[in-house]
């Protein structure tokens, strides 16, 4: 490392970055803050990277979102700007394939340049949801600089062994996140810069001579990570049709070196990989891997991993496609976590991966499914949820070949042609929309698009306002949404009584949730700050609704009663919310928020998840629940993306 108090490779690999408005401001709040001038640009760049760590880590649902729709705006391809190079590319392809001169009509036109900013947006979304989580375990200046690199690499090409350059054209997505890999890539470049772990004093010469090679001539991130995909090489078939095998414990503050080698060479997938990250992950909680039997019989290929944090389980991880748990693992893994603390909050995870697991076997004897089943299959009462950062590729393979119209009008007993596929498939006398309820019109893929979109044909059928669209007079029989319902044209909801996914009433001017009894995934409730130029709900009720599968945010809501609320599954935010009691409410699934909130009753709540946090000025009484833990919010924190 050279010489001096702060070193921070940033300075390094950007000598101007010190210079930039956004560095330079960080200093100036540093100083104000601590009344402390600081002049080097190392120490200039940690004070940006505490900001960056403020601003992004760890942060609730909605905050994440707005950081997301920013970068989006920044980095991802709108539909008006797909070159008409790519839809003559589209064209040269259908001839060569035998398809003769294809036309592509506006509605196509319009769908596949739609498909193209979802494609990047979820890639990119990969990347920032993985950085800004407590499980990558990296210093901030690695995170910066992977970001920074990312957004500039488009596919990988595989016969090359390199990454294609983005550019304003690029229409493929973002690089795939291989978390293996990018912890190679950050214990290459701590070495390099003698940033390693503790009571270490490894160098650049420890890699391999292709690694060696590459830090000498300061490759760029591109093709360190390029490399390092190379280097993680899945294990065998055969290796892996062996279960038997045996639990390891690596205890808090042991050497990260001696887990991390274990792992290397295997193709888990994991940061643990990693020496950096293992010793960062060591220094807080224990770690047990589940190493199944090689060849030889001894027990050295890991197939489950277990991270503690705090004394409780953290973080429960497999070597399937994102992390996910094999079939064949999960008794194992559920049995070890039935002996360690923390391990109610995964008892759904185990028990959703048993169920799809005992359908998969089913569906592949050629047995009919159960109603109950579907209804399972279908995420009709919560989302499946597993071990992996992303759901069970299983999901998928099992709904391609069914009829949702046939499955769909079992699970909520009514006639297939009362099944919409999509929004746009919607009619006076449908009961199940199997589709969002939004503005941005998304296509199931099941039906041509019309030209019309939907607040245009809601709007005629309603005889209202313009800017009004209602649900009631256009389709007065809809009941069941098996979707996200995000239209803020609304000024009602008719009679509907389950949306399954998420439902915002964000800028909306439906007055009131009508008829609604169950949301499956997030209730978006809050509203845009006082003063916004965004119109504010005027929701003041959640009325008849029983409970939110998913979290539940009533920031700057004009909300004042849960009404009939019982359970929410996730989080829960009533921060700057009307809300002062919580009435019928009983159960919180994740972390609670009631710092700067005006809630002084906490009605029938007797269970948390998650974590309360509170200000300074908290009088509420928190003896008679259960939960993990109080934390302390000192700052009010705004709106930072309005």
């Amino acid at each position: 490392m050279p010489e001096g108090l702060s070193y921070n490779p940033l300075h390094e690999k950007y000598p101007d970055l010190h210079k930039s408005e956004y560095v330079q401001q960080a200093a100036e709040r540093h100083q104000r803050n601590t009344g402390e001038r600081i002049h080097s640009p190392s120490e200039k760049l940690d004070a940006w990277m505490d900001t960056l760590e403020q601003v992004h880590i760890d942060r609730d649902p909605d905050v994440s979102q707005r950081i997301k729709d920013v970068y989006h705006r920044q980095y991802v391809m709108q539909p008006q700007d797909v070159p008409q190079a790519y839809f003559d590319q589209q064209v040269r392809i259908a001839r060569e394939r035998g398809h003769g001169d294809v036309a592509i009509s506006p509605e196509a036109r319009r769908e596949m340049a739609d498909t193209i900013t979802r494609d990047q947006e979820r890639s990119l979304d990969r990347w920032i949801d993985y950085l800004s989580s407590k499980d990558a375990a990296y210093p901030m200046w690695f995170k910066y600089y992977t970001f920074r690199n990312v957004v500039k690499l488009a596919d990988y090409d595989k016969d090359k062994g390199e990454f294609r350059k983005r550019s304003r054209t690029t229409t493929s997505p973002f690089p795939d996140l291989n978390r293996e890999a990018l912890s190679y890539v950050a214990d290459a470049l701590s070495a390099k810069y003698g940033l390693t772990g503790k009571d270490r004093e490894a160098g650049p010469e420890e890699f391999d001579p292709r690694t060696k090679e590459l830090l000498d001539r300061d490759a760029s991130f591109g093709v360190l990570y390029a490399h390092a995909i190379e280097k993680v090489q899945p294990a065998s078939k055969e290796a892996l049709a062996v279960t038997e095998g045996q639990w390891v414990k690596y205890d808090q503050g042991s050497d990260g070196a001696a887990l991390a080698r274990t792992l290397q060479g295997h193709g888990t997938g994991w940061c643990t990989a990693g020496e950096g990250t293992a010793q960062s992950q060591l220094d807080v909680g224990d770690f047990y891997v589940y190493y199944s039997k090689d060849p030889t019989g001894n027990a050295t290929v890991p197939r489950v991993a277990i991270r503690m944090e705090e004394g409780q389980i953290a973080e429960v991880r497999g070597i399937e496609a994102d992390q996910n748990l094999e079939p064949e693992l999960v008794e194992i893994a559920r049995t070890k976590m039935a002996e360690l603390p923390g391990a109610q909050a995964y008892e759904k995870k185990t028990s959703d991966m048993q169920k799809l697991t005992a359908i998969e076997a089913k569906d592949n004897s050629g047995q009919e499914l159960t109603v109950e089943e579907l209804r399972f299959l279908y995420e009709a009462d919560s989302k499946i949820e597993g071990f992996g950062y992303t759901k069970d590729p299983r999901i998928k393979q099992l709904m391609m070949p069914r009829d949702p119209r046939a499955d769909l009008s079992r699970i909520y007993e009514c006639r297939p042609d009362q099944v919409a596929f999509g929004q746009f498939d919607l009619k006076p006398t449908s009961v199940v929309l199997f589709g969002d309820l939004s503005r941005n019109d998304p296509d199931t893929g099941l039906h041509e698009a019309p030209s019309q979109p939907l607040w245009k044909r809601l709007t005629q059928r309603s005889t209202a306002k313009p800017w009004e669209a209602s649900v009631a007079r256009a389709y007065p029989s809809l009941k069941i949404v098996h979707g996200n319902v995000i239209e803020h044209n609304l000024i009602d909801l008719g009679d509907i009584e389950e949306v399954t996914g998420d439902l915002s009433t964000w800028s909306s001017r439906i007055p009131d949730l009508g008829r609604l009894r169950r949301i499956g995934g997030n209730g978006i409730f809050n509203q845009p700050s006082p003063g916004s130029s965004y119109t504010r709900s005027g929701i003041v009720s959640l009325g008849q609704l029983e409970s939110i599968g998913g979290h539940a945010s009533f920031d700057y809501s004009s909300i004042q009663d849960l009404g009939e609320l019982r359970e929410i599954g996730g989080m829960a935010k009533f921060t700057e919310s009307e809300i002062t009691n919580l009435g019928m409410l009983e159960k919180i699934g994740g972390d609670v928020w009631f710092a700067f909130s005006k809630v002084s009753n906490l009605g029938s709540l007797r269970e948390i998840g998650g974590n309360i946090r509170i200000d300074n000025d908290n009088t509420l009484d928190f003896s008679g629940i259960s939960y993990r833990d109080i934390e302390l919010q000192r700052l009010r924190l705004k709106y930072m993306f309005e």
